[in-house]
């Protein structure tokens, strides 16, 4: 077990990383919100694009009624004026518009078929991706609203938290507690506080001196790794 002094810092250590994982957690809400309601926007985006895709095919299928109806009443045109003409001529003529637009409302008539097909296809398909987003977004907009408590919780927390590391702090012996402050420093994330085992730094893992790995087993000094830097000890 390593000494007093150490365990002292040990503790200290651990309610800094408690106090520093909340304020990470604190920080990387507002993140968080903002990739869950770009996520919100861009599914309304789709469902949107999904639903003008239907009209553009509905616009398509109107737009055939409509010819279609042109095309009839031309033939219907065509099949008066041949009962009124005489000659035979003017007869063929006509009868050869009447056949080109028979042929024409026939393929249009095709087209529209295959287009209601089409629209039924699109249908289902828009009801569904409209349910889809429907829960979708709603499931988004509740992660949200945890975020926002989480981070009332985490505000709490953040306190409670605070204060364990100041009570560590003043349990701490005053040398080690400001070569433990130059470390956190130099360091900038836990831990900085390591073992060494097997004459090898508990942090970067690299071997220590012969030197360091015999102080660091005296009671009531602190010693500190020559690659990282970081406070060592024995177990």
């Amino acid at each position: 077990m390593p000494d007093p002094y150490i365990e002292k810092l040990l503790i200290l250590q651990d309610r800094d990383t408690r106090y520093n994982s909340i304020i990470n957690q604190i920080n990387s809400i507002p993140a968080d919100i903002e990739n869950f309601q770009l996520k919100i926007q861009k599914e309304k985006e789709a469902l949107q694009a999904a639903k003008n895709s239907f009209k553009e095919i509905e616009v398509r299928r109107k737009e055939l009624d409509i010819e279609i109806g042109a095309n009839e009443e031309k033939l219907v045109k065509y099949k008066t004026q041949q009962m009124q003409v005489k000659k035979n001529e003017e007869y063929q003529a006509l009868q050869h518009e009447i056949d080109k637009l028979t042929e024409i409302i026939s393929d249009i008539e095709d087209k529209e078929i295959a287009l209601l097909i089409e629209v039924d296809e699109k249908k289902e398909e828009l009801s569904k991706k409209e349910n889809d987003s429907i829960q979708l977004i709603k499931d988004l907009e509740q992660s949200i609203e945890k975020l926002h408590s989480h981070h009332e919780e985490f505000k709490s927390d953040l306190a409670s938290a605070k204060e364990a590391v100041q009570k560590a702090e003043t349990e701490t012996d005053d040398k080690f507690l400001k070569i433990y402050h130059f470390v956190k420093k130099q360091i900038k994330k836990t831990p900085y506080i390591v073992p060494i085992d097997d004459q090898r730094c508990g942090g970067c893992f690299l071997r220590v001196s012969n030197e360091v790995e015999i102080d660091s087993k005296k009671i009531g000094e602190i010693h500190r790794c020559d690659s990282c830097g970081r406070i060592v000890f024995h177990n």
